[in-house]
């Protein structure tokens, strides 16, 4: 772990800091570039949920797709688990969290924190990830904090290959610059085989797509020749999933309410 800038970058790192240090801010503005230069990237990132300018919990939204879900709320029921003020809802989690994690040869997660760690799938899902040698990780993973570790986060800081870099307020705009800029030469220059691997799976769910269409049509013309109605069935449409990037807004210093995120 180190709090200067890097020169290289790992298959595998993370950033980490204290809350209000900018770790989710540091890790979407680096996404962001990678997916401008057509870098495609999949998993989530955390952000707070607000009510009445109050924060009530947080939600876990993929990424690139934007879909949001619940990780936490205050005042939660009794029966999810606890960290800090807020109640961790692990269905929603795991339902929408974990699958985004698990199609990409590029792999967003922010965090490995100590609500996503409520739940032992994720903690399995990260723990394939790892073992996954053609797999490029970027996120963020909770600090200690007060004196507390998190055991699991020391297992992922010390695996092979796993560069952690610790951000502050006084380094981040430094670690930042370098690790988009080693990012941007790494990853950009494996997108073309990633990209053509890709293209080649698009071309053939659009040649069963297009089969689909012309068998469906093929079925209704003769439904209609013997004076039959149709069964109903609606084939599939040639069309790619929604590949605009999720609005980030600001997150003012976690350190509010007593939370531990």
């Amino acid at each position: 772990m180190g709090d200067g800038a890097p020169r290289t970058l790992s298959r595998r790192t993370f950033v980490t800091g204290q809350p209000g240090s900018g770790k989710t801010t540091l890790v979407m503005a680096i996404v962001q570039a990678l997916m401008e230069q057509g870098v495609r990237c999949k998993g989530f990132y955390t952000e707070e949920c607000r009510e009445a300018g109050m924060r009530v919990g947080f939600d876990v939204v993929t990424i690139p797709e934007g879909v949001r879900a619940p990780l936490a709320r205050k005042k939660g029921p009794t029966h999810w688990p606890k960290v800090g003020s807020y109640s961790v809802d692990v269905v929603s989690f795991e339902r929408v969290g974990i699958p985004s994690l698990l199609i990409s040869p590029n792999v967003i997660c922010d965090e490995i924190g100590r609500m996503e760690l409520k739940s032992p799938k994720f903690i399995q899902a990260i723990r394939d990830l790892l073992r996954r040698k053609n797999v490029y990780i970027f996120g963020a993973i909770t600090a200690p904090r007060y004196g507390h570790r998190v055991p699991f986060c020391d297992e992922v800081s010390s695996m092979k290959e796993v560069e952690v870099h610790n951000i502050k307020k006084s380094n981040r705009d430094h670690i930042r610059k370098a690790l988009r800029s080693l990012a941007l030469q790494t990853y950009v220059s494996e997108k073309k085989a990633f990209t053509s691997k890709d293209e080649n799976g698009a071309v053939s769910r659009e040649a069963e797509n297009i089969s689909s269409d012309s068998k469906s049509r093929s079925r209704r013309e003769k439904q209609k020749s013997l004076g039959t109605r149709p069964s109903g069935r609606v084939s599939r449409g040639i069309g790619g999933s929604r590949t605009g990037f999720p609005e980030k807004k600001s997150r003012k210093n976690s350190q509010e309410d007593g939370e531990w995120k």
